[in-house]
């Protein structure tokens, strides 16, 4: 894949905004109390704060949706 169909399918992304949302506080938190715990020498909380940082980039990666099929099917309460 080039970088020319990377950039149009990244556009065509569409964004839960839900889950971009609490995407966004949790690498905010996570990565303040990452820091937090860097400049003021506390161990503890840099150590432990840490592997939320991956895990609110996953949750970033489920945010961004490229299909959705189960949007354009019926459902129980879907139309058609």
């Amino acid at each position: 894949m080039d970088g020319s169909a990377l950039l149009s399918r990244l556009r065509s992304a569409r964004i839960d905004r839900h889950l971009a949302l609490a995407a966004a506080v949790a690498v905010t938190f996570a990565t303040a109390a990452v820091v937090y715990g860097v400049l003021h020498d506390d161990v503890v909380t840099a150590i432990s704060a840490l592997p939320f940082v991956p895990a609110a980039l996953l949750l970033i990666g489920i945010g961004l949706s490229f299909d959705r099929s189960d949007e354009r099917q019926s459902g129980p309460g879907g139309a058609g």
